[in-house]
């Protein structure tokens, strides 16, 4: 989806060469990874109390911040190797 966005909106993003489009997506990845950790995990399903999950008898585990930050920061390489491939893609094409 990546390399098809960034084929698609080439020019008007100016990704004329491999640091800039792998910037641009770098940057949409992390946003995107961002977002959720802080709304969605941290905000809403955090402090919701009508989300259950049958394999979590005990909602004090999900609450845990730990819980949400370590795979954010696992997914960092992650997001890093995915838009270097997408840039390379886009720079190839």
């Amino acid at each position: 989806m990546n390399s098809v966005l960034g084929f698609c909106l080439r020019n008007v993003l100016e990704l004329n060469g491999y640091l800039p489009t792998f910037l641009y997506f770098l940057a949409l990845g992390e946003g995107l990874g961002l977002f959720d950790l802080l709304v969605i995990d941290l905000l809403w399903w955090r402090n919701s109390k009508r989300i259950r999950f049958s394999f979590l008898p005990e909602k004090e585990y999900y609450r845990d911040p730990a819980k949400h930050l370590g795979p954010f920061v696992r997914g960092i390489p992650m997001f890093a190797a995915v838009a270097a491939l997408s840039a390379g893609i886009l720079t190839v094409l």
